[in-house]
């Protein structure tokens, strides 16, 4: 019921906000019933649809992926996954990978794609899913990836998702950027321990919960673009300062970070 229930709660949340707002004032009640009774109706069709209970087992593959590091300056990696679980960790230093991944899909699916190219000493490296979301009610249906990449030359990380969850464990990776452009996503990002003074993380996030951990040796400026999305920042190390939230050291640190944070209905942790 977990697993099914995680993906859900970003529709609930979509749906309950329009009750509210189309049952306005002393009705408001009758809105959320509204919406409420909506998403009764999606659990429905999404049986019916498939005609197995949540959690039912499904046969899977795996596919395994490995590139050579080489003698690569930087790279640039996109992740493009529809929807299904993500997790993304470093490298160790010792590694001549610039990445490895392994992917899990229903026998049936489409396996994901990959391409590579190096441009004047920069590789370029895309992995895409070719399958959309089958049914939000049905745990085990969608695609699982573990993606490593290199420590060793600093990497453009571009994030693409649809309905996912994931943990991007980056404390040991070296990047020059990262993108985050998802849909209704449960993602926990955690950034590097060193950085320099230009990394920056820019985020489009729709339906989505997304959670940022920023270590404590990271000094931080967040810009922040919300719609009917709600934040959560640390008040004792953020103040707020000319439409920005900027920790103390931010201006003499050798590590920092600029996140810029463009959400619609979603919940964003910044700690």
């Amino acid at each position: 019921i977990l697993a099914w229930a995680v993906r859900l709660w970003p529709f609930l949340l979509v749906l309950v906000g329009l009750g509210v707002l189309l049952g306005r004032g002393s009705r408001w009640w009758r809105g959320v019933a509204m919406a409420l009774a909506v998403l009764l109706g999606l659990v429905a069709v999404g049986f019916l649809n498939q005609g197995k209970l949540p959690g039912a087992a499904t046969e899977t593959r795996t596919q395994r992926f490995e590139k050579t590091l080489g003698s690569l300056k930087d790279a640039e990696v996109r992740l493009a996954l529809s929807a299904g679980e993500l997790m993304v960790q470093a490298l160790p230093s010792f590694s001549g990978l610039l990445a490895e991944a392994q992917f899990s899909y229903r026998t049936g699916q489409k396996e994901p794609t990959t391409e590579y190219r190096e441009v004047d000493g920069r590789g370029i490296l895309q992995i895409t899913s070719l399958e959309g979301a089958r049914s939000f009610m049905v745990s085990g249906r969608d695609e699982s990836w573990t993606v490593g990449l290199t420590s060793r030359v600093p990497v453009h990380l571009i994030i693409e998702g649809g309905a996912m969850t994931g943990r991007l464990d980056l404390a040991d990776a070296r990047l020059s950027k990262l993108d985050l452009n998802v849909g209704a996503s449960k993602l926990d990002v955690r950034l590097p321990r060193e950085v320099g003074r230009n990394l920056v993380v820019a985020i489009k996030a729709g339906t989505s919960g997304i959670t940022l951990d920023i270590p404590k040796n990271v000094e931080a400026r967040v810009k922040t673009n919300l719609g009917l999305a709600s934040l959560s920042i640390d008040g004792e190390r953020f103040q707020k300062r000319n439409g920005f939230y900027v920790s103390r050291n931010y201006e003499s640190a050798q590590d920092r970070v600029d996140l810029d944070i463009d959400a619609g209905v979603s919940q964003v942790t910044v700690r």
